[in-house]
């Protein structure tokens, strides 16, 4: 699905769908805690003012993600696990927070004034978003496992086809525009990552074949170095 605004819902709707098929194909029922947390943030944004609701999702998600790394440290089964939920939450809290601090900036720019940094401004969300393009944001399966976070303003462009809307640099947004299909072509990208894959293969391949685990601990390994 090509990056542009007629294609929004789909694209939406494709990171929601890939990025809870992910989490729950990885972590099972403990993916509920992703909406366990995102629904009472969301509700505090779409109720609350927003100059007391970017405090109260900031210390809501912060006081779940300690719950939940609280929960893992007193948990024997949780302790052995090798993944658990509490890194999709690290990302989900910096995502939730992050948004409800954009909508106050939102805010300040629609009253008239401007914010007090730069960023802020950048990054300043006018309106509360729908149920679909959130969802799309905080299950974003490119991230949603273990990052990076990136701004709400930052997967709508990615979304939209905006890329030149991330920079601020008026010289760095006309190079975009200019070479914007250039930039998306992935062609050459792919045919890097095809060649170093293999070379991996191969190498793997050698190395299994010719140093065992037991050889490695060996005192003839040894002595070789």
């Amino acid at each position: 699905v090509p990056p542009r605004k007629d294609a929004a819902t789909r694209r939406h709707i494709i990171e929601a769908a890939v990025g809870a098929f992910v989490m729950y194909l990885c972590y099972g029922e403990s993916s509920f805690h992703l909406l366990f947390q995102a629904v009472p943030a969301y509700l505090m944004m779409v109720f609350l003012p927003t100059y007391i609701a970017q405090y109260g999702v900031l210390i809501f998600t912060m006081a779940y993600l300690s719950y939940a790394h609280i929960q893992r440290m007193y948990s024997f089964e949780m302790r052995n696990q090798a993944v658990d939920i509490t890194a999709p939450l690290m990302i989900q809290t910096q995502k939730l927070s992050s948004l409800a601090f954009n909508l106050y900036d939102g805010d300040v720019l629609k009253s008239g004034n401007e914010p007090s940094r730069a960023s802020h401004k950048l990054h300043a969300i006018r309106s509360r978003p729908k149920l679909l393009p959130l969802l799309g944001y905080l299950l974003s399966f490119q991230n949603v496992m273990v990052g990076p976070f990136t701004f709400f303003s930052d997967y709508l462009c990615f979304i939209e086809g905006r890329e030149e809307d991330m920079l601020t640099d008026e010289s760095e947004r006309e190079l975009v525009i200019k070479n914007k299909e250039k930039i998306r072509d992935a062609n050459t990208a792919i045919k890097r990552q095809i060649i170093a894959c293999l070379f991996h293969v191969l190498l793997t391949v050698y190395a299994t074949g010719r140093y065992t685990p037991d050889y490695l601990i060996s005192d003839d390994f040894q002595r070789s170095g």
